[in-house]
């Protein structure tokens, strides 16, 4: 039997029908006293059971990759399990446990690669836990959750600029509305890893320590206009902050920093709060291409707009796709990005950009340039073939804390880092949620090493052979 509330009965303006509604009559114009007939099982029972389905999937992840420096393996197992309740409510938990010979992102390293909680080894290697899940109710124009894991927000093909998926997950809520089809709104709510030890509340028992470590916590809003059909104009803004929570930061609707100034009147400009704004253009009017644009500002003044002496905080990406054409099954893409000194970084420790020590904005953080092409092609429905270039290039590495005047600090200037690599990578889909690849990729890093992973230092050629389940 179908146990849901059917829905009200609205006028014109919305407002609630509360007016009998009229009675179902018979043939002679008799009211009908009878109860409707009940859905009923094969052996004529009632049925009251919601609809459910449960589904578990294995995460396998194996990689192997061989190059001047030896062999480095990647090794990821484990568990998820997604289904539904009913009609309007899902769930998903996943579980893995990975290991790496050497460690291929930290909290330092230039790469793209997600990073983890690392249980590190001696000889350079570690392994770490893994775990994500979520329980959504969902309706005809929106949704609502809580969640654990990464996000991602701002159009990319080589890194996000505004949230990017390398700082491990965490939990928050999520909500997402289109009530209309010119309009959505999309809002995060979180709680972050500060690795701060709180001296205060951390206290010796025994032959052992408790160690509590400060809050931190992250929302962020993004509404997104659809004008004309294909094209999206979103703006956003987010804040992190500390220590206590703040019930005024998880009202959806908001421009967080002028929170802070009501907040922290006192503070001025620094606060009690690090918050960002940001802008992302999509479109995809131009049949077979896609056009795009990122903006990301973490301090901006209008007077600085026009100092050649000074600059604001802000970091861009912008590039476009071109797809099915002039062939079929063929993929063109040119992507730039240009993030500013001290874009992402903060003055006070507790409301720096990232989580467990991870950046939350672009991989390679501020003062950095990037030029990423790509030629996608599948010739076959399950095999693809990538053939891609990337630029890279990072300058002084200043620090917020030290610099007397952070907005003056050279722009552009002396090279710390740079990596120059072609990549060409294949993969063929075996079923559904499972893949082999093949890759090899040559590529020149030079400056500071503790940029990048040991075993990938000046010039290597890397061959890269593995298999993907349910990742």
């Amino acid at each position: 039997m179908n146990t849901e509330k059917p829905p009200q009965e609205r006028g014109p303006g919305g407002e609630v029908n509360t007016e009998n509604p009229p009675q179902e009559r018979g043939p002679g114009g008799e009211v009908n006293t009878e109860n409707p007939p009940q859905e009923r099982g094969p052996g004529g029972e009632v049925n009251t059971e919601l609809p459910f389905s449960l589904t578990l999937v294995p995460l396998i992840n194996e990689q192997f990759s061989f190059n001047e420096y030896g062999t480095i393996n990647k090794s990821e197992i484990g568990t998820a399990i997604f289904g539904n309740i009913g009609r309007h409510i899902g769930f998903s938990f996943g579980i893995s446990k990975g290991f790496q010979s050497e460690q291929l992102a930290n909290t330092v390293y230039f790469t793209p690669e997600p990073g983890q909680r690392w249980n590190p080894y001696s000889g350079g290697g570690g392994d770490y836990f893994d775990w994500t899940g979520q329980v959504m109710a969902s309706w005809k124009w929106g949704s609502f959750g809580i969640i654990r894991d990464r996000i991602n927000w701002g159009n990319n093909y080589n890194g996000a600029n505004i949230f990017i998926s390398k700082p491990p997950s965490f939990p928050h809520i999520r909500l997402h509305v289109k009530p209309a089809k010119w309009i959505e709104f999309s809002f995060i709510s979180g709680m972050l890893q500060s690795n701060l030890v709180d001296s205060n509340r951390t206290f010796s028992e025994g032959d052992g320590t408790k160690t509590f470590y400060r809050q931190k916590y992250l929302t962020a809003n993004l509404v997104t206009f659809i004008p004309w059909k294909d094209l999206n104009i979103s703006f956003g803004n987010s804040v992190i902050y500390g220590d206590k929570f703040e019930l005024a930061y998880t009202i959806p609707l908001l421009f967080y920093k002028s929170v802070d100034h009501t907040m922290n009147p006192e503070a001025g400009l620094t606060g009690g709060t690090n918050s960002q704004m940001f802008l992302d253009i999509s479109s995809r009017q131009i049949r077979h291409l896609h056009l795009y644009l990122t903006l990301f500002a973490d301090e901006f003044k209008m007077s600085r707009v026009y100092s050649s002496k000074e600059h604001n905080f802000l970091g861009w990406k912008g590039g476009f796709r071109l797809s099915g054409f002039p062939i079929q099954n063929l993929s063109f893409t040119a992507e730039g990005t240009s993030t500013l000194p001290m874009v992402y970084q903060h003055n006070v420790i507790i409301t720096t950009f990232e989580s467990d020590g991870y950046n939350f904005g672009n991989y390679l953080r501020d003062n950095s340039r990037e030029v990423y092409l790509s030629l996608d092609y599948r010739p076959l429905s399950r095999l693809l073939v990538a053939l891609s270039y990337t630029w890279s290039w990072h300058g002084d590495n200043y620090v917020y804390a030290t610099e007397p005047n952070p907005t003056t600090v050279p722009v552009f200037q002396n090279m710390t880092w740079q990596n120059r690599s072609f990549c060409l990578f294949s993969s063929w889909s075996l079923s559904g949620n499972a893949s082999v690849f093949l890759s090899y990729e040559n590529s020149l890093k030079k400056g500071d090493v503790q940029f990048n992973s040991p075993s990938f230092q000046g010039g290597t050629n890397t061959v890269s052979a593995g298999v993907r389940v349910g990742f």
